[in-house]
């Protein structure tokens, strides 16, 4: 049975906002679609591409020399990159898992987050949670530790005093869900783009 389910956070509990950023909308007023797309664009493969972005989240670097290293990598001006970074303009909580996730907690379940983010980006994301619902909130740039590597697993297992094979894991990153597999965990690849689905597949995996 399924006891312990632990969540990510962004493209999970938190999901990427639509609205454009003031930046961008400056830059592309003309056609907002495009904008949409260029702000997509530069958050996957600008920001999170960088190789330094894995040091960001480990807490070994700032987020200004991070944004150094895409804005010199890309020729992006810095106030374009900087917004990027806006949590409270780019998240909107997943409302419909935050339903699922309350319901878990009055069965008595144990819901924990483990997430990769930076220092900086830390008190932003808190604000969006109600961390009353969350038995532990583990942020890897507070331990040194990343995901999909598997030491932080084996590291939050332990300070939880759970085991893999009795918890769900619902990350939106394979490589990250392939590790805790590989560990004797069950997983699930939440998809963002469909949302309802994978609130069925969570329900049917732990009853």
């Amino acid at each position: 049975m399924i006891n312990n389910l632990i969540f990510d956070v962004g493209g999970v509990i938190l999901l990427f906002n639509k609205i454009k950023l003031t930046e961008f909308d400056d830059a592309f007023k003309d056609d907002p679609k495009y904008a949409d797309q260029l702000l997509h664009r530069y958050f996957i493969h600008s920001v999170l591409s960088s190789p330094l972005y894995a040091n960001y989240d480990k807490g070994e670097i700032t987020l200004e020399t991070l944004i150094d290293d895409i804005c010199l990598k890309t020729g992006e001006p810095k106030n374009l990159i900087k917004a990027l970074f806006n949590e409270k303009k780019l998240n909107n909580i997943n409302t419909k898992l935050l339903e699922l996730i309350k319901k878990y907690k009055r069965q008595g379940k144990h819901i924990f987050i483990l997430s990769n983010m930076g220092k900086e980006r830390v008190p932003y994301i808190r604000e969006f949670l109600d961390e009353s619902l969350f038995d532990d909130i583990v942020f890897s740039s507070e331990i040194g530790l990343v995901k999909p590597n598997v030491d932080i697993f084996e590291y939050v297992c332990n300070k939880w005093g759970i085991k893999p094979n009795e918890c769900l894991f619902i990350d939106d990153n394979k490589n990250n869900t392939d590790t805790f597999q590989k560990l004797g965990g069950n997983v699930y690849l939440f998809n963002r783009d469909n949302i309802d689905k994978s609130i069925q597949d969570i329900e049917r995996i732990v009853q």
